[in-house]
C-alpha cells in the first residue's frame, strides 16, 4: 500500500462538499453567475436557472463598437443572437421574466401603406415568438420596443398557462399597420400596456380584458399628446365595451391611469368593483384645478361623483388636486398610503420618431414614453389644502403610514400640531410648510416615534430659509435648528430627510458640544443622492409615471 503523502486517498475516503453549503442565492451579477457556472459541473447545473431566470434582450438603433470593432464581430448582433440561442437551445426553459427593449430597424416601413408588413418586422415576429414556445415556465413577458408585436406573438402568450404578468408599450407613431384583437390570457394577473392611440393602428384589449378572469391589476397609459391636443377620440366603452356587454365586472384591485382623455358616461362602475380597488394611480386622468383651458368640456363630465360608488383605497396617487377629490377621501375610512405628486413635466422639444415622423411637442418619444401633457400653471391650488387636511386627518389619520402632500400647500404651524395629533403612526412624510413653522418641527417632529423618512417639499418660504440660515454651509446644525437632532426622549427611526432638491442620510448619534459649553446629543448627517432613495416611496412615488 502506497502511504506517500502526494499520493491520492482511495475514493471512500473523499470529503466531497455537501450541496447544501453552496450558497448561490446572493449572487446577483450576471457576470459573475456566468462564471460560477463554467466553475464545475454541479455548479453549472445549479446555476443555470438563476442566469437565465430574468432575460432581458435590448436592440440598438445604431452599431456599438468594443474596442474599435463593432458588437457581433463575426456573427450577428447580440440581439439577434441571443433570440437565436434562446430558441434553439433548452435553456429557454429555465426563463421566468423575459423582455424585448430598445429601437428595431424596420427596414422597408413604407410598405406598411402599401397593405404588407416589412420582412424584418415579419421575422423578428416569428423568432420571438419561437422563443416564447420554449420558455415553458415564463411567467412575466414585456415587449417594448419600438414596433407591434404581431398576432403570432399574442397567440403564442395565450397558451403559456405560467404567465401571469403582460406589458405591451406600442409605437407611438402614426403609421398604418395590422391591428389584432388580442386573445384571452386566464393565467394573466397583471396587464400594462402604454402608448395607447388608437389613431396607431393598435391592437384590441377589450377581449383580453374580458376573458382573463382572474385580472388584478391594470394599468392604461395613453399618449399625451391626445390630452394636449384635445382629442376626444377615445372612452371607456372603446376598451371595456366587452366587460359591459357581458355584464363582468373587473375585480381589479390595483388600477392605474394616466393621460386619459374621454367624456364621462357613467360606465366606470359598471366596469370595475370598486369594493375591490385597493390601490388607485391616477396620473394626469380627470383635470383637476390644474388641468388645461382646452380640456374643460371633457374634463368637466368627470366631476360628478356617483353617490352610490363605495371607495375602500389602501393606497391612492395623483397629481391633479380638485374638491371632488377631496370630497372622495373624505366618503370612506382606511387610507394607509397618500401620495400627491408635485413633479412637473420636463420640457420638450420637437423630436423625430426613428420611422422619421414628426413628433409635436405633446408627444413623447420611444425612449421616454412616460411623459405627461402641460397643464396650465396659472392656476392657484394652495387653497385646496386644507380641504385635503380636513378629509384625511379625520378619516384617515390613525391608518395612515405614507403621507405625501402637495408643494403647493404651505402648512401652518397649526396643522402640523393637528396632523402630528391626528396621524400617530406615519413613517414617511412629505409636505411644504411656511417659513414661520420651520421651527415648530424641533417640537412635534418627536412626537412620531415611527418617523423613518421625512421631506420639506421646496417652496418659496423654505428657499428663503435656507438662504437666511445659510443652510449650505453648515446642514448639520442647520438640521439641528429645525428640529432634527436626537435628545434621551427623541425619537431614533429616522433614516431619510429631504430639504428641497436635497437628500441626507441620518446616521450614528454623537455629542456636539455648543457654544455656551454644553453638549447636546444629535445625528450625523450625511449627504446622499436621488439613487439611495429609490426605495423610499415620498420620493419614489412623486413622478409622472404609473
Amino acid at each position: 500500500m502506497n502511504n506517500s503523502p502526494y499520493s491520492r486517498p482511495p475514493d471512500r475516503h473523499r470529503l466531497d462538499i455537501p450541496p447544501q453549503v453552496l450558497a448561490i442565492s446572493p449572487l446577483d451579477d450576471l457576470a459573475d453567475i456566468a462564471r460560477v457556472t463554467r466553475t464545475s459541473r454541479l455548479l453549472h447545473y445549479m446555476t443555470l436557472p438563476q442566469l437565465y431566470r430574468q432575460v432581458t434582450l435590448t436592440a440598438y438603433p445604431e452599431t456599438r463598437y468594443i474596442n474599435g470593432r463593432p458588437e457581433g464581430f463575426g456573427s450577428g448582433s447580440p440581439f439577434a443572437m441571443a433570440l437565436s440561442g434562446l430558441m434553439t437551445s433548452n435553456a429557454a426553459a429555465y426563463v421566468k421574466e423575459f423582455r424585448v427593449r430598445g429601437s428595431w430597424k424596420e427596414s422597408g416601413v413604407e410598405e406598411y401603406s402599401q397593405g404588407k408588413v416589412p420582412d424584418s418586422t415579419m421575422l423578428l415576429n416569428v423568432v420571438v415568438r419561437g422563443a416564447i414556445d420554449k420558455m415553458v415556465n415564463m411567467e412575466s413577458f414585456t415587449w417594448d420596443l419600438d414596433t407591434k408585436p404581431l398576432k403570432s406573438i399574442y397567440q403564442g402568450l395565450s397558451i403559456r398557462t405560467s404567465l401571469t404578468s403582460l406589458s405591451i408599450d406600442f409605437p407611438p407613431s402614426r403609421i398604418p399597420r395590422p391591428t389584432v384583437l388580442i386573445p384571452p390570457i386566464p393565467s394573466l394577473k397583471a396587464l400594462r400596456v402604454s402608448n395607447l392611440d388608437p389613431m396607431c393602428a393598435q391592437d384590441d384589449i377589450s377581449l383580453l380584458l374580458v376573458g382573463s378572469k382572474n385580472l388584478e391589476e391594470l394599468k392604461m397609459h395613453w399618449n399625451p399628446r391626445m390630452r394636449d391636443g384635445a382629442e376626444p377620440s377615445i372612452n371607456l366603452h372603446t376598451y371595456f365595451g366587452r366587460c359591459i356587454a357581458a355584464h363582468h365586472q373587473l375585480k381589479i384591485k390595483h388600477i392605474g391611469l394616466q393621460n386619459f382623455y374621454g367624456a364621462n358616461r357613467g360606465e366606470f362602475a359598471k366596469i370595475f368593483d370598486t369594493t375591490v380597488m385597493a390601490h388607485t394611480e391616477f396620473i394626469d386622468v380627470f383635470g383637476g384645478v390644474g388641468g388645461k383651458s382646452s380640456n374643460a368640456f371633457v374634463d368637466l363630465t368627470w366631476k360628478e361623483v356617483p353617490k352610490d360608488v363605495r371607495f375602500m383605497w389602501k393606497s391612492h396617487r395623483s397629481n391633479e388636486p380638485a374638491p371632488q377629490h377631496a370630497s372622495i377621501l373624505e366618503s370612506f375610512t382606511g387610507l394607509e398610503y397618500f401620495y400627491m405628486v408635485s413633479a412637473k413635466p420636463p420640457p420638450r422639444d420637437d423630436k423625430t420618431t426613428p420611422n422619421g415622423d414628426a413628433i409635436s411637442p405633446g408627444t413623447t418619444s420611444p425612449l421616454t414614453p412616460y411623459g405627461s401633457p402641460w397643464r396650465d400653471q396659472e392656476h392657484d391650488t394652495s387653497h385646496l389644502g386644507k380641504d385635503y387636511l380636513d378629509a384625511l386627518m379625520p378619516r384617515h389619520g390613525s391608518t395612515l403610514k405614507h403621507l405625501l402632500l402637495s408643494d403647493q400647500w404651505a402648512i401652518t404651524g397649526d396643522n402640523i400640531s393637528q396632523l402630528v395629533r391626528s396621524c400617530p403612526n406615519l413613517e414617511q412624510l412629505g409636505l411644504a410648510v411656511e417659513f414661520a413653522s420651520m421651527e415648530i418641527l424641533r417640537v412635534l417632529l418627536p412626537f412620531l416615534p415611527k418617523l423613518k423618512a421625512m421631506r420639506l417639499l421646496a417652496n418659496p418660504a423654505l428657499s428663503r430659509a435656507l438662504t437666511e440660515d445659510r443652510f449650505f454651509e453648515d446642514p448639520e446644525q442647520s438640521m439641528a435648528k429645525m428640529g432634527v437632532h436626537v435628545s434621551q426622549s427623541g425619537f431614533k427611526s429616522l433614516r431619510w430627510i429631504g430639504v428641497g432638491d436635497l437628500i441626507f442620510r441620518v446616521g450614528d448619534e454623537y455629542q456636539a458640544e455648543l457654544e455656551d459649553g454644553t453638549k447636546e446629543w444629535r445625528r450625523q448627517i450625511i449627504q446622499a443622492t436621488r439613487d439611495d432613495v429609490n426605495d423610499v416611496a415620498i420620493w419614489s412615488k412623486d413622478v409622472l409615471m404609473i
